[in-house]
């Protein structure tokens, strides 16, 4: 964990909030934020893991563009914090792609407050496996997170894009993007056959994966989830 953005700042809306002494980013599996002695409240904001994006079975003359994977929830909340107490967190894996299977799904962040107050993004889902066909289809995207809780603000993850097969002999596909989210962008989706695409932003969705009469593919692995932390006097 660094220290970083020590910028004043005064706030109008009566939170008692009178001066951001830094911002720190926590990306570890699990670990405990200790505020600054003269921090007097903390704002959190994060994002479960993000699911990873389909994976595509082979079959000769056949092809399948899988859909991408769900973004992790976002969640925001203030608390008023006791100088050397430290607060234990989680940051939610991100969902792994498979070959021919499905993806992966997001794991929940989570943030222990005063009074041993949980707050929780849960992660996205993956995308389902797309079994190859002799036909045009359409592959559905993983679901979003669902709703956070125990925050002041927040929404569930936006689902992935869906992946679609055009033409089966060339093959023409297109496969679905992970969806984004507010720490940054999803897999990309494939216009060509291969593996997907991981996520570029923390808590977003990996990209699906697309075939045609080869190999057994992965989808993009999700994006981890993560805490941003700034702390006020």
């Amino acid at each position: 964990m660094a220290l970083v953005n020590s910028i004043p700042v005064v706030l109008d809306d009566d939170t008692r909030l009178k001066a951001l002494r830094g911002t720190t980013q926590l990306t570890s599996s699990s670990g405990t934020f200790n505020p600054g002695s003269a921090t007097t409240h903390i704002k959190i904001r994060g994002v479960g893991g993000g699911g990873a994006g389909g994976g595509c079975t082979s079959v000769g003359s056949a092809a399948s563009a899988a859909g991408g994977g769900g973004a992790g929830a976002y969640v925001e909340a203030t608390f008023a914090v006791v100088p050397g107490t430290g607060y234990s967190y989680t940051c939610g894996a991100g969902g792994a792609g498979s070959s021919g299977s499905a993806g992966g799904n997001g794991g929940s962040s989570t943030f222990v407050g005063p009074g041993a107050v949980t707050v929780t993004a849960p992660g996205g889902s993956g995308a389902p496996v797309a079994t190859a066909t002799a036909n045009p289809t359409a592959y559905a995207g993983g679901q979003g997170g669902s709703s956070p809780s125990n925050g002041d603000a927040g929404s569930g993850g936006g689902p992935g894009h869906a992946g679609v097969t055009l033409v089966v002999a060339t093959p023409v596909v297109a496969s679905g993007a992970g969806a984004s989210c507010a720490f940054g962008a999803g897999g990309v989706g494939r216009a060509n056959t291969g593996g997907g695409q991981p996520a570029l932003g923390h808590g977003a969705g990996g990209g699906g994966a697309a075939t045609g009469a080869s190999s057994a593919q992965a989808g993009g692995n999700g994006g981890g989830g993560c805490w941003v932390v700034d702390e006020f006097t």
